[in-house]
Order: C-alpha cells, then structure tokens, then sequence
C-alpha cells in the first residue's frame, strides 16, 4: 500500500517559479512564450543562462541539468519549479540528484511527459506530492483552461464536486478510491527494476501517452502487468492517448484497454483531458482521488498542496 506523501506549500499570486531543462533540448521561441503565458498570470519567472545550452540532443550535460535542479529547490525565493520540456533524459540526471536536500527544500514541482521519471523519484525518493501537468516550451502552446487549472490546482482551489469532462468512458465498471500516481506510459514501463518504480498496490494509476500504435500501448500495458506492476492496483485512469501511423484495423483504444486491463476487476476511466494536448488538466501525483466508472466521474479527494 502506497503511503500518504508530503505536500508542498500553495502558490500565491507574485510567487517566483523557477525554470529546469532536465531533459531535451528545446526551441527558444516556444520557451519565451512559455515565459510569456506565466508572467500574463502574475508571476516571476527565475532561470539560468546555461538553461538554453546543448549537448546533442539534451539540455546541456548531466551535471548541468542537476545543479540546476539543486538550484532552484535550494533558493528561498523559488517558490515553484515548471519543467520546460519532456523529450528524453531526466533518468539521466537521476543518480546525480540529492534526495535529502530536496526533503529539506519541499517545493512544487510541475512535468510531465519524460519528466514522468522526476515525478516518480520524487514520489518515492523524496516523500513529496508532484504535479503532472504542462511544460513550459509546448510547440502550438497550451489552452488558456490548462493554464487556468493549472494555477487553481497549486493554489490549492480543489473543489468538492465530481470532474465529469466530456468524452470521458467507462471501460470496465466499478469504483475505487487510492493514492493518485503515474504518468506517461512509456516512463512506467521504464521504471520497471529502477529505484524509482512506483508500488502502485492500493492506487489509481494514471496513464497518458503520444505518437504511439495501439499494438504498442497493448505491449506496454502488458509489460507493467508481466512485470507486476499492476498486481494490487486499485484503478486505472487513461488520459490523453494519441496513436501514430494507426493502419485502419478497425480496433478502437476501448477495446485495446478491455482486453489488456478487462480482467484486472478494477475500474477504469478512458478520455480523461491530461496529457499531450491542448486541453491538460494537472494532476498531483500523491493525493487521494475516487474513480466511478459509472457515473464517470472523478474526484479529487485531496488538495496537491498545503496552505500558503
């Protein structure tokens, strides 16, 4: 059973966030506006110089992207941390980062995508809730309600009522109640026989993934559950999924999902608006949820946050 994880303080309005590149790369462009949209919401934004340099594909070198890291919990005027982009190499930075440091510094942190691994070390290394949702340099940018959502979730304004968000679907009945933890697939399947693998026993897990074929989302679902991952699980929250080069079979993801997971005996909830696109909403990882596949629903039982 997953037990209950640390919370960060709350944003406030004028709060300062700190900026990190611990994975790709990233177009300056993209990230400027990324900077835009954040001080349009009334808040500071704090990165380095060194934040924009390139090792190949990876935001600079391993030593590089930690320190940064360090940084930014270390700094008293940091009172958040936004990933810039996901890509591929935050497991890089991993055996470089302080779990003890971190524990004395709580803060905010906000990512997604490849970042999927800080989120699960941070869960499990460091005892704290974090917080699945934007990037800062998104190609075509986010919507105005990601941002929205996502400034209302760490301010701490979770309401009581259920999220019924359209197209979201039953794909095996039930409901269930647990600790909220994931992310995106691929990185889940990664995880498997790393420090940072998350015991999802008592949990609802969440999923999102990207330019993926349904036989490969089918393979990764199957690995998790090959590898036990899925043994004990309380329920399964599918986010964004968004095939690639899908030939024209005729299976739809409902029927991929009920085959993979349909015999697990625990809810699932397909359609959920978090992940790749447009539309994002932020989930913390950490905080206890409730999931009726029923009446489609899902609550939010717990605040990501502690009082500002």
């Amino acid at each position: 059973m997953s037990a209950p994880l640390a919370r960060p303080r709350a944003l406030k309005p004028g709060d300062t966030i700190g900026l990190v590149a611990p994975a790709s790369a990233f177009d300056r462009g993209e990230f400027e506006a990324g900077v835009a949209a954040v001080r349009a919401r009334g808040f500071q934004v704090r990165y380095r110089e060194d934040i924009f340099e390139r090792l190949r594909y990876l935001a600079g070198p391993e030593d590089r992207r930690a320190d940064e890291i360090h940084q930014m919990f270390r700094d008293p005027e940091v009172h958040a941390i936004f990933g810039v982009r996901g890509g591929y190499g935050a497991s890089r930075v991993i055996h470089l980062l302080d779990a003890g440091l971190i524990r004395q510094h709580p803060k905010i942190f906000v990512g997604m995508s490849d970042l999927t691994t800080l989120l699960l070390w941070l869960n499990r290394h460091c005892g704290l809730v974090a917080f699945h949702g934007p990037v800062v340099a998104r190609r075509g940018g986010w919507s105005a309600f990601t941002w929205r959502h996502l400034i209302d979730t760490l301010e701490g304004k979770v309401s009581a009522k259920p999220l019924r968000p359209r197209g979201l679907e039953a794909v095996t009945s039930g409901v269930a109640e647990g600790l909220l933890l994931g992310g995106n697939l691929t990185i889940l399947s990664h995880s498997i026989g790393t420090p940072w693998q998350p015991d999802l026993r008592g949990a609802i897990l969440f999923i999102e993934e990207v330019n993926e074929r349904y036989f490969r989302i089918d393979r990764k679902i199957i690995h998790l559950r090959t590898a036990g991952m899925l043994h004990g699980v309380a329920g399964v929250l599918v986010g964004h999924v968004h095939k690639s080069g899908e030939k024209k079979s005729g299976e739809t993801l409902k029927e991929i999902l009920q085959d993979v997971l349909g015999d697990l005996g625990v809810p699932v909830l397909m359609g959920f608006p978090a992940g790749h696109a447009r539309n994002n909403v932020t989930l913390p990882m950490g905080p206890r949820v409730r999931i009726d596949a029923g009446q489609r629903a899902v609550w939010m039982l717990e605040s990501g946050v502690t009082a500002a």
